[in-house]
């Protein structure tokens, strides 16, 4: 069964390099004193990078030639420096600043595909000279890794850098930009080195005999959101806190500037020996309420997440209970599945229907009918990659003239889905005395 590549692995990529450059454009806006509509207008040109993020990517994998690749990248690259500075302003400053940043980030970003498709190519030459054409070669374009292609957790240390120029230079707006687009990144960040990492463990052991992908990917999924929600609630902290950090460096300010917390009170003319002083005024720290909503926000996400763990004890307790029932009434004799079970979609649901498998089809008894013969013969240690032949073989029991007709059965009912219905004719042919006299 080939395992699909979850196609949020391709999305977040997307984004994650749309927050590499979009961080550039205000700064720039910054640097050069746009204020009102044209520092608005510069600052969110950035999101036009999507257009060639996302079209490098598709014809990464449809051009195999280099010069046609180019040639698209350099169109692209002229269609949306065109748009970029439409929307900075057509013939004016601003305009020419998102086309020029746009202009040359679109080309940066063909080329690092275009390296990505060089590499490649040289490690799909030394698969085929090893193995030849015996194998398929399995990776692809996009699997390569590269800055645009992979998100990384040091990749924070290029917002480090752009955060500096604007916390020296007190650009304060910018630094409530930037700060956005890192916080953002962070969920991007880990939600794809999340997923990643179930789906590289199941590429690499998909040959594992019942590999249980429906439950682990129910289980990923809501370990996912319970720690989404968590690291929202970490974070959560920096968004309240609402300043940043601007440094002054003259001699006669503070470095940092902070909010005073004591109230400064002038110097009163006291009594020699220090009568009259009160300690309790002299110490008293003015106390800031909480905003209300601040207060109602808590409220909220505290009952958002109570909710939700009474709403997972619940299910967990259901669905141990169900598990429970299910192992007590197994019989003595196990039914081990060698490929896929034949309950199709149904395993996929989060609440599955109870008694389903109560009545069996011809189908089903005939091959369970099968395993349990085989497992009996070989001991429980029947091989996982044998044909149901290879396996009569092995136990000893293609000689056997019931045997043969069980094996014609299960062959219809294994690889045929209308061999036999609820109350097939082939189920009366094959009497209880006939399977009995295999054993």
């Amino acid at each position: 069964m080939k395992y699909k590549r979850p196609f949020l692995l391709d999305i977040l990529p997307w984004f994650h390099s749309l927050l590499l450059f979009a961080g550039i454009y205000p700064l720039f806006a910054s640097l050069l004193l746009f204020k009102g509509t044209a520092f608005f207008r510069i600052s969110t040109a950035g999101v036009l990078m999507i257009i060639p993020i996302i079209l490098s990517w598709v014809l990464l994998q449809r051009i195999p030639n280099a010069f046609l690749f180019m040639a698209g990248g350099i169109l692209c690259t002229a269609a949306t420096a065109f748009t970029a500075c439409l929307w900075g302003g057509f013939g004016k400053t601003s305009g020419q600043v998102c086309a020029v940043l746009t202009a040359i980030f679109s080309l940066f970003v063909f080329g690092i595909h275009a390296h990505t498709k060089a590499v490649y190519g040289n490690r799909k030459r030394e698969f085929l000279e090893v193995h030849g054409d015996s194998e398929p070669f399995e990776l692809k374009e996009r699997e390569i890794p590269c800055l645009l292609s992979c998100p990384k957790p040091y990749h924070w240390v290029w917002f480090t850098l752009l955060y500096i120029p604007g916390m020296l230079l007190h650009f304060t707006t910018y630094l409530y930009i930037m700060f956005a687009i890192l916080f953002a990144d962070i969920f991007i960040c880990i939600g794809y080195h999340y997923i990643s990492a179930l789906y590289e463990y199941v590429r690499q052991n998909r040959r594992v005999a019942s590999l249980p992908v429906a439950a682990m990917h129910q289980i990923h999924r809501l370990i996912g959101i319970i720690g989404a929600l968590l690291l929202f609630l970490f974070l959560l902290p920096s968004l309240l806190y609402g300043r940043e950090f601007e440094p002054d460096f003259t001699t006669d300010k503070p470095l940092l500037h902070i909010e005073k917390t004591v109230e400064e009170q002038p110097p009163e003319s006291t009594p020699a020996g220090g009568a009259g002083i009160d300690f309790r005024e002299a110490l008293d720290i003015q106390q800031k309420d909480d905003p209300k909503w601040i207060l109602t926000l808590a409220r909220i996400l505290g009952y958002i997440l109570s909710v939700l763990i009474v709403f997972t004890v619940i299910v967990t307790i259901i669905r141990g209970i169900r598990r429970f029932g299910k192992d007590f009434s197994v019989e003595e004799e196990d039914e081990v599945v060698f490929l896929k079970p034949d309950h199709g979609d149904r395993s996929q649901r989060f609440f599955t229907l109870s008694g389903h498998k109560k009545h069996l089809s011809a189908s089903q008894q005939i091959r369970r009918r099968y395993r349990r013969i085989i497992l009996k013969a070989t001991k429980g240690q029947p091989s996982l990659w044998a044909t149901p032949s290879e396996l009569e073989q092995n136990a000893a029991l293609s000689d056997s003239a019931g045997m043969e007709e069980l094996h014609d059965a299960y062959e219809k009912a294994r690889y045929s889905e209308q061999a036999f219905g609820a109350h097939g004719a082939t189920k009366s042919t094959l009497s209880t005395n006939t399977l009995n006299s295999i054993f």
